[in-house]
């Protein structure tokens, strides 16, 4: 049968919709002719469709579409959808309902959805319904009732809903016998799924969770020590490696076996143990590292039953590194090459992605030639810069471009980043910074995330072992209270240092690529409430220092104003000075009254206190919105709020700048007026500061 596509033309008619067909090619037009691999594309008569990725070239992940566990009865509709959500843009202007939804999805997001439609398929099979035209709209609304009887999670619950939606809008493209009717919250006047499953939660940070900062300083020094020490050692012992290798011979020729005899049988004279290397936990020959040592074919190597084997091939190469003043080792083995070379890259993967805070696929997707040294000028230390790819762009629609796109701004650098890449690219000839085959897999495309990530585990037990081997149990990297090391908690962690930093929040704006300071202050605070025991001594530290600092201000005279006041008066006086026993230092942390908190932005202090905050105005329907304020949402008219003779100090500097601006011919228009009124209300602030404010804790009654 010949297969058709449903193309939409002005009147709003479709074209006749695609058949099933089993030889029918699951990719079509563009899609299929950029195909990247060797075996040929999914055909619909399949039962797994592996896709090509967002950059099947570079370090897009490899989605495979399982069809195992789909009803017969919905396997043809189910598989004619999901080809129409791999070839065509959703047609959200049939929606009568407003909605952020991408016209065109990822792969990823394909796949996930092919896990919701099978959901529902199990579930509509279960009760007896053999064809998704017989699903009407009480069974529908049947579906989302159970589902929040499960007690799933709001996003669950609402993307299971949607992906029968995207079936919906796409059913224009399927046979009549495949289409699904629109769904109920769709219908308007009807609850949508927002309303149903409620708002999406929103959180004032990031979620994803920081590393320790106790695992983190280990490890990012056993990573800088790697590519430092070990790393030329390891560079130069795998190009011996290699070289020997390529004089290795697998056919046996005349005179190997004589060869092999005599080589063996001088060892067993001098009582030399067999080269060995372990595979799996268990140890066996090294036969190629004694074909090459023997000079012989490979098939040449056999007949040692009665010679003992030891883990020993070791290479010819000198050894500079050192660990505590010592050489790191006493040799390089043939066989742990591999394993080196894989921990190697590691630590410069740790390297470039604590130091520039790129997400995983940017990473992953650096090309050799990334990183460049830029001059600053005479008696200036050069910088450097990390040029790659960005996946975060999207097109007109608002989709995301397939293969992202060079970032506008290149990453900055440091030293130990160049010296990352450097020695990475001095490991292999791969256009791809970070190939696949360097950290163990299979070549021909970027490592995959959840390889580095396993890499990363390795890594770390690595040097945890070398450390206890060497006498050092203390530099053995701790186990981080939040779980598993993973790439993406990378960014969140150098987010997190450098916002501590002078000029930290723009500096991280412009690492990370934020458009808004919003979302980078998101990244950089330090009081979301998962993390409270994971940084409890750094949080600790600066309460104390806050609190301290304030003390010995208001004892040498310095005046406090505001709302908030006499509350800031009495947290002061209440904890300052005092030497905490851990006990104590933890009953500072969990005291509310202990709650002080500084906005630098807008020269306030915030005496925190969640009924009465208005930097959260959905407090009372999210359960982490009031563990701490949301210093980017912070109002002036707030309760909370109080100013120190410190804070009206910066303040009377920023209002003399803005006023400035206002009075320059060369500023536009609208800053002009956005200036001035700055200005009057920061002066409002001023004002009020010198007649209210309060010099002495003994005036407060």
């Amino acid at each position: 049968m010949v297969a058709r596509e449903a193309h939409m033309h002005g009147d709003g008619e479709y074209d006749a919709p695609v058949e099933f067909g089993p030889d029918l090619p699951v990719l079509d037009g563009a899609r299929a002719a950029t195909w990247p691999y060797d075996e040929p594309p999914p055909r619909m008569g399949d039962s797994e469709w592996p896709l090509p990725g967002t950059d099947p070239d570079g370090a897009g992940m490899q989605h495979t579409i399982v069809w195992k566990g789909v009803p017969d009865d919905f396997l043809e509709g189910l598989k004619l959808v999901v080809r129409s959500l791999l070839n065509n843009r959703t047609p959200l202007g049939v929606l009568e309902r407003s909605s952020w939804a991408r016209s065109r999805l990822s792969d990823g997001s394909v796949a996930a959805a092919v896990a919701d439609l099978k959901y529902f398929a199990r579930w509509a099979h279960e009760r007896g319904i053999s064809d998704l035209r017989d699903v009407d709209g009480p069974t529908l609304w049947a579906y989302v009732t159970h589902l929040k009887s499960l007690g799933v999670s709001r996003r669950m619950g609402y993307n299971r809903g949607w992906a029968l939606t995207r079936l919906w809008l796409h059913s224009r493209y399927l046979p009549t016998r495949h289409r699904l009717r629109q769904p109920r919250w769709e219908i308007p006047g009807q609850p949508s799924l927002t309303e149903f499953f409620g708002p999406p939660e929103k959180y004032v940070e990031n979620t994803t969770e920081p590393i320790d900062p106790d695992t983190w300083d280990v490890m990012w020094s056993w990573a800088e020590w790697f590519i430092r020490e070990p790393g030329p050692d390891i560079v130069r012992a795998k190009e011996a490696r290699d070289a020997m290798r390529a004089g290795l011979r697998k056919k046996v020729e005349p005179g190997d076996e004589a060869r092999f005899k005599e080589w063996l049988a001088a060892r067993e004279r001098i009582g030399e143990p067999l080269p060995g290397w372990r595979y799996h936990g268990r140890l066996g020959v090294g036969r190629e590292y004694i074909a090459l040592q023997a000079n012989v074919g490979l098939g040449a190597v056999r007949r040692f039953e009665a010679v003992p084997v030891e883990r020993s091939a070791p290479l010819d190469c000198r050894i500079e590194g050192r660990l505590q003043g010592r050489p790191w080792t006493n040799f390089i083995d043939y066989y742990e090459i591999d394993a080196l070379v894989e921990h190697l890259a590691t630590a410069g993967t740790i390297i470039i992605a604590a130091l520039t805070g790129m997400r995983g696929l940017e990473l992953r997707s650096l090309e050799r030639g990334c990183c460049r040294r830029v001059d600053r000028g005479s008696g200036r230390p050069p910088g450097y810069e990390v040029r790659g790819k960005t996946f975060k762009t999207t097109d007109s629609d608002g989709n995301a471009v397939r293969g992202g796109q060079m970032r506008d701004a290149p990453w900055p650098g440091i030293p130990p980043v160049p010296q990352a890449v450097q020695i990475l690219e001095c490991m292999h000839d791969d256009a791809l910074l970070l190939p696949s085959y360097i950290f163990g897999s299979k070549p021909g495309r970027a490592v995959s995330g959840q390889q580095l990530n396993t890499c990363i585990q390795r890594f770390m037990a690595w040097c945890s072992t070398t450390a206890r081997q060497a006498g050092l149990n203390g530099a053995a990297i701790p186990e981080d209270p939040a779980g598993r090391i993973t790439v993406r908690r990378f960014r969140r962690t150098m987010a997190r240092v450098v916002q501590l930093r002078p000029l930290g929040r723009i500096a991280n704006g412009v690492m990370l690529g934020h458009a808004s300071l919003r979302t980078t202050d998101g990244y950089g605070s330090l009081v979301f409430s998962e993390q409270r025991d994971t940084y409890r001594q750094e949080e600790s530290l600066a309460i104390a220092a806050r609190l301290l600092s304030l003390a010995e201000r208001l004892d040498a005279g310095e005046g406090v104003s505001g709302p908030a006041a006499s509350d800031l008066l009495s947290v002061v006086t209440e904890f300052a000075g005092k030497h905490l026993t851990p006990r104590q230092d933890e009953a500072v942390r969990e005291n509310p009254d202990s709650a002080l908190y500084e906005n630098d932005h807008l020269y306030l202090m915030c005496v925190y206190r969640a009924d009465r905050a208005l930097c959260h105005p959905d407090r009372a329907g999210s359960p982490n919105s009031n563990q701490s304020p949301d210093l980017t949402n912070c109002q002036v008219s707030c309760p909370n709020v109080a100013y120190t003779d410190r804070n009206i100090v910066d303040m009377e500097e920023a209002a003399r700048q803005l006023r400035a601006v206002a009075a320059s011919p060369e500023a536009p228009l609208f800053l002009v007026v956005r200036s001035a009124q700055r200005a009057e209300r920061m002066e409002e602030i001023i004002a009020k500061h010198r007649e209210t404010r309060i010099v002495n804790p003994r005036d407060v009654t």
